[in-house]
C-alpha cells in the first residue's frame, strides 16, 4: 500500500508468478506441471472459500460477544487476536483482501496496546464489524466504499498506536 501526494491510498496488488517460484522438472515429469496442478486444486477448492471464511468471522464474532460479556480479558484478548490472525493469513487467499487488511490492523492495534485499560474497545468494536460486513458484502478492491472503510480504520488505528507512543 502506498500514500499519493494528495495522502489517499493507493492500493498496489501483488501479482505473483508461481512459475517463477518452481524449479524445472526433469524431463521424465514434463508431463505434469505442477503449477497447473496446484491451480487446479485450488480451483476445486475455491466454492468453499466463503464458508471457511464465514466461519473464521463466526470466530471472530465469538471472541467479540467473549470481550462484551466478561470484558477485555487475557482470554479474550487472545480469542481476539488469534481469530484476526487467522483472517489476516487467510482472507487474502479466499478472496476477501479488505477483510485481511482490517485484521492486519487490528493485530497490530492489539500487539501494540500492552495494557488493557488503555485500550480502545470502540475501535476493537469497529474493526470486527468492519469484518463482518467485508465478509457478508463480499466487498473487495473494487468497491469503494469498503475500500473508505479499511482507509478510515487504518488511519485511526496508526493514530491510537501514535497516541500510545506520545504518554
Amino acid at each position: 500500500m502506498a500514500r499519493t501526494e494528495n495522502g489517499s491510498v493507493e492500493i498496489i496488488p501483488v501479482k505473483i508468478d508461481l512459475r517463477k517460484k518452481a524449479p524445472p522438472l526433469p524431463a521424465f515429469r514434463t508431463k505434469v506441471d505442477p503449477v497447473k496442478a496446484a491451480e487446479a486444486a485450488i480451483d476445486k477448492l475455491s466454492f468453499q472459500f466463503k464458508n471457511w471464511m464465514v466461519a473464521e468471522v463466526e470466530n471472530l464474532s465469538n471472541a467479540w460477544r467473549q470481550i462484551k460479556s466478561d470484558g477485555l480479558t487475557e482470554d479474550a484478548e487472545e480469542k481476539l487476536y488469534r481469530a484476526s490472525h487467522d483472517i489476516k493469513g487467510q482472507a487474502a487467499t479466499f478472496g476477501y483482501p479488505l477483510a485481511g487488511q482490517v485484521a492486519a490492523s487490528l493485530c497490530k492495534v492489539l500487539e501494540a496496546c500492552e495494557d488493557r485499560d488503555r485500550m480502545q474497545i470502540t475501535l476493537l468494536e469497529k474493526h470486527v464489524q468492519a469484518m463482518i460486513a467485508i465478509v457478508q458484502e463480499k466487498a473487495d478492491e473494487q468497491n469503494p466504499i469498503g475500500n473508505q472503510l479499511v482507509a478510515a480504520l487504518i488511519e485511526i488505528s496508526e493514530d491510537f498506536m501514535a497516541s500510545l507512543q506520545e504518554a
